[in-house]
């Protein structure tokens, strides 16, 4: 029994790997090529995820705004298979109040996420922006954190409306 490996180099190209095998026997009678791997797979991926798209809205019954309760959520497309990604969320400029959950899409391929928080009284008024970081299932990260919010957009408004100039009059009629 012999065991071979090989260590990815830089010049590789992203793929399948593929194995000849050639054997010589102590007398010197050479075998025939062998190619064939009669058991699992390896594929060589050297190439960083991106996000794709990134889609947002809140539960509130006007989806681009939110308030103290409602959910804002971001729905997360990669162009390969992902584990789960890091999302921090803002509102306002400054970080949000409230844990961020992230969830695997209904999909079978890693490429869908999802992820949420609920707004709090302590969130800061203003825009909400995004901030993913990714990494591949061959650990490949992402080059930069993706900012870009590609569908939708949402504004937290926690502020209570203010009632303000209403007098009496003296003579009503």
């Amino acid at each position: 029994t012999w065991t071979a490996s090989y260590v990815v180099a830089d010049a590789d190209t992203d793929g399948a790997v593929t194995i000849s095998i050639t054997a010589t026997d102590l007398a010197g009678n050479d075998a025939a090529a062998h190619t064939t791997i009669s058991a699992g797979s390896v594929n060589v991926d050297k190439t960083a995820p991106s996000i794709t798209t990134s889609s947002i809205a809140s539960s509130n019954g006007t989806n681009t705004l939110a308030k103290s309760g409602d959910t804002i959520t971001l729905t997360i497309v990669a162009d390969e298979a992902i584990a789960s990604p890091t999302v921090a969320f803002q509102s306002g400029g400054a970080n949000v109040a409230g844990a961020v959950t992230v969830a695997a899409g209904d999909d079978d391929d890693a490429t869908t996420w999802s992820a949420s928080y609920v707004v709090a009284d302590a969130d800061t008024d203003g825009a909400v922006t995004i901030s993913i970081t990714a990494t591949d299932l061959a650990g490949n990260a992402a080059a930069a954190a993706h900012t870009t919010i590609s569908g939708g957009s949402v504004t937290v408004d926690t502020t209570d409306p203010a009632v303000q100039g209403l007098t009496h009059p003296d003579n009503p009629t």
